[in-house]
């Protein structure tokens, strides 16, 4: 009896210890990304898959926080680290001022997105790498040309853009004039995109 549950607890310790060796792949990302300083011919990043740090289509994550009203994201081919070529993209955003606005179409039989100035926020540090650059940023003081255009819940039946997939949040990130953002003797000067996500 003894020998049968040594065997049965090692059996359901290989068993857990596989789970936790498996990365989950719990979010989804969808999302149209540019900026000025991308190299040359080289298409916007458009993520559209599965989201985790490991295992999964893109490397990343999404999470608000209730408690200090707080969204943040990171997106990319690879990790950060990794991203060593023109063609992969890393990107990342902390600090985005909640609460998210009740709905991201104005119009959603159309999938018209709202474009309220009023619903306006901020952020508080931004990252993108691309190739040999590696850009890293805090939200500019005053925000009149950098901000985030809009941070959205999704109302119920809102659907993507490319995919019409069921999402969670929306992040809208709008970007001209930033000055002093370099990499190298590469300068930054403008951004825009947006990212829809689910399973945050």
């Amino acid at each position: 009896m003894r020998k049968m549950i040594v065997v049965a607890l090692f059996g359901l310790a290989a068993i857990v210890q596989f789970a936790c060796d498996e990365p989950a792949v719990n979010a989804y990302v969808e999302g149209d990304f540019e900026f000025s300083a991308q190299p040359s011919g080289q298409p916007n990043f458009q993520p559209t898959g599965s989201l985790a740090q490991g295992g999964a289509e893109y490397y990343g994550y999404c999470k608000y926080s209730t408690g200090t009203e707080k969204f943040e994201f990171e997106v990319g081919d690879v990790a950060k680290a990794s991203v060593n070529s023109a063609s992969q993209t890393y990107v990342k955003f902390t600090g985005i001022v909640g609460p998210p606005a009740a709905a991201t179409y104005s119009d959603a039989g159309n999938k018209i997105v709202d474009d309220d100035p009023a619903k306006r926020t901020v952020f508080a540090k931004g990252y993108i790498s691309n190739g040999g650059n590696d850009f890293v940023f805090d939200q500019p003081d005053p925000a009149n040309s950098c901000y985030v255009k809009l941070f959205a819940k999704a109302a119920q039946g809102e659907v993507t853009l490319v995919e019409e997939k069921p999402f969670l949040y929306y992040v809208e990130l709008q970007c001209t004039g930033l000055d002093g953002v370099m990499s190298g003797d590469q300068a930054l000067d403008s951004f825009n995109g947006s990212f829809f996500f689910a399973g945050c």
